[in-house]
């Protein structure tokens, strides 16, 4: 393995709590319609990822990976851009403005747009946006851009990590959980309980309120294999098995991408350490 994954790191702004998850549940909201025009016209994959984004740093955006259909979300503007001219942006608006938006692109490409009305297969947060509400402006400037450098660094990071180990599968983002992650296959993903290592970032969510970087063993080992992980890291065992490092704790380290290397490193060696012994 490699000892160094992360090429750049942009320093975070140190911004509320709330300012970031209300940033967050609005880009979450707003990154289903790329997500969403994948489900209805991609070809579908078994593992969803006919569905997820990939990190496009020129644009700090978030791209589905329908060739010559792209529709992109993009931080801290708060646009949806398709292919690399048509864009819109999301201050003022609703969610049915941004269906009528994508709507019109899928009847242009002669696509049947009530595909895209098709029922999510998760929950979303809860949000007004979801009632009609408008989608904001200034107010979450701030958190928008806090979550343009998060993902820029996140994708640093997982770029790493892919380039350091074959085994590894592009890093997406997946519309379900916000989350940004790439999967390191121990062994062929025949079934459900095919040996992996999950390394990714999420932004926030029911878990932790504030954005974290996380390693998961799978299938989960017990809880009482596990040593302890580098400070500021520990390993989450409530409910599912994971090495955990928030953000927020990053923010005290000298050396911001050397102590989540370190972590990725020492979590990632000794998950797939406990997993080759199960």
């Amino acid at each position: 393995m490699a000892q160094t994954f992360t090429s750049k790191w942009t320093h975070l702004p140190d911004i509320s709590g709330a300012a970031i998850a209300e940033a967050r549940t609005q880009a979450h909201f707003a990154v289903q319609w790329p997500g969403r025009f994948g489900r209805a016209y991609g070809t579908p994959a078994p593992d969803d990822s006919h569905t997820s984004l990939t990190w496009d740093a020129s644009q700090s955006a978030l791209v589905n990976g329908i060739e010559k259909q792209k529709v992109s979300f993009a931080f801290p503007a708060m646009t949806l851009t398709i292919g690399n001219q048509d864009v819109l942006a999301l201050e003022g608006k609703t969610e049915s403005d941004l269906r009528v938006w994508i709507g019109n692109y899928a009847k242009t490409l002669g696509l049947d747009h009530t595909l895209l009305d098709a029922s999510l297969p998760y929950d979303m947060p809860p949000s007004e946006l979801a009632s009609g509400a408008k989608y904001g402006g200034k107010e979450i400037q701030a958190g928008t851009a806090y979550l343009e450098q998060l993902y820029g660094n996140a994708a640093s990071l997982l770029e790493g990590v892919v380039q350091s180990d074959s085994r590894a599968l592009p890093a997406r983002c997946w519309p379900h959980h916000f989350d940004m992650a790439t999967l390191i296959a121990l062994e062929p993903q025949t079934s459900e309980e095919s040996k992996s290592v999950g390394v990714g970032m999420s932004p926030g969510d029911d878990n932790y309120a504030t954005p974290y970087f996380y390693v998961t063993p799978w299938p989960y080992p017990p809880a009482n294999r596990l040593s302890p992980l580098p400070a500021p890291g520990f390993w989450h065992t409530e409910g599912w098995v994971g090495g955990i490092l928030k953000v927020g704790d990053l923010s005290d380290q000298a050396n911001p991408s050397a102590t989540l290397d370190a972590f990725v490193l020492a979590a990632w060696k000794q998950a797939e350490d406990l997993l080759s012994q199960a």
